[in-house]
């Protein structure tokens, strides 16, 4: 959260659910914070709202939740942030609210950050920073549109811990697989993988100017035309020809987000939509309709 949007949400907390909440950021000053913090601690207040000011020293025993108004820029910031809940030992719950154009903000910061600091001289070390950076905004993004592995055994996978265990509190993938009939839909499309790259390589070499975002891509492999723009690029092979195989917005979408998880984003590059642009997909509280397994093997 940004420092304005930490005070928005602490202000619509307290306004709309009567919910006694304060806001925690580093624009507050040092007699502030500390006042703050002591109301929570000493339960003056029920919920903070908080950046990552918000120090990981922090120790309340009866967190009961903890709750990611949107998706942390990393694994290690989720865990460490999701662990102060439940330190007592008893039941508590993370949640995370989640939209996939949090990542294209997230990936927009790390670009800023790139470039101000490539501004000061440091251009190379900048670079290597801002790739592992966005290394590890993917690990993230894949943990946010995983829908069938334990998020237990995920997490712990990426610390190298291999957790071979059941959840003994369910998480959601774990409780959705226990409802299930059956075992999920596997989706295997090395082809259209393969005609999705080469419509993306068309696009660029034929049309560098068109502005290709994930949102657009997905329209066109559906065959949706654009009367404002981009009229020519419908004369590109492979324009809509998943409209043709039936495929939904929702499948074709998730098949593009999983294709930028497994970095097939070396070929496939599209840009971030600008900030600010409305969004048409609600956030999701890890809820993709569907997880396509990608077979991108020949």
């Amino acid at each position: 959260l940004s420092r304005r949007e930490c005070e928005r949400v602490a202000e619509g907390l307290q306004r709309h659910a009567g919910i006694s909440a304060g806001f925690y950021h580093a624009q507050l000053d040092a007699e502030k914070r500390e006042e703050i913090q002591r109301d929570w601690m000493n339960d003056d207040i029920k919920v903070i709202v908080a950046t990552l000011a918000f120090g990981m020293g922090i120790n309340k025993r009866d967190v009961k939740f903890v709750i990611h108004c949107a998706m942390p820029k990393c694994l290690e910031n989720f865990y460490q942030e999701s662990g102060r809940a439940g330190r007592n030992g008893e039941e508590a719950s993370c949640i995370l609210f989640y939209n996939y154009h949090d990542k294209q903000r997230q990936s927009h910061l790390i670009q800023l950050n790139s470039n101000e600091a490539g501004a000061s001289g440091a251009r190379r070390q900048a670079d290597g920073q801002a790739s592992r950076n966005e290394e590890n905004l993917l690990r993230m993004l894949a943990y946010c549109e995983e829908e069938e592995e334990c998020r237990r055994r995920f997490i712990l996978r990426h610390f190298g811990e291999d957790f071979r265990g059941a959840c003994t509190v369910a998480c959601d993938n774990c409780r959705r697989r226990a409802t299930r009939a059956g075992p999920p839909r596997v989706l295997r499309c090395a082809e259209e993988v393969s005609q999705i790259l080469e419509f993306v390589r068309r696009c660029k070499a034929d049309y560098p100017s068109f502005p290709l975002t994930l949102s657009s891509l997905r329209d066109l492999l559906l065959g949706k035309r654009n009367t404002r723009r981009g009229a020519d690029v419908e004369r590109l092979p492979h324009f809509g020809f998943l409209a043709k195989k039936k495929w939904s917005a929702e499948t074709t979408f998730c098949l593009l987000k999983r294709l930028i998880i497994h970095q097939v984003r070396n070929k496939l590059r599209v840009m971030a939509p600008p900030l600010g642009l409305p969004v048409s997909h609600p956030s999701k509280y890890f809820q993709v309709p569907l997880n396509p397994y990608v077979d991108t093997d020949a």
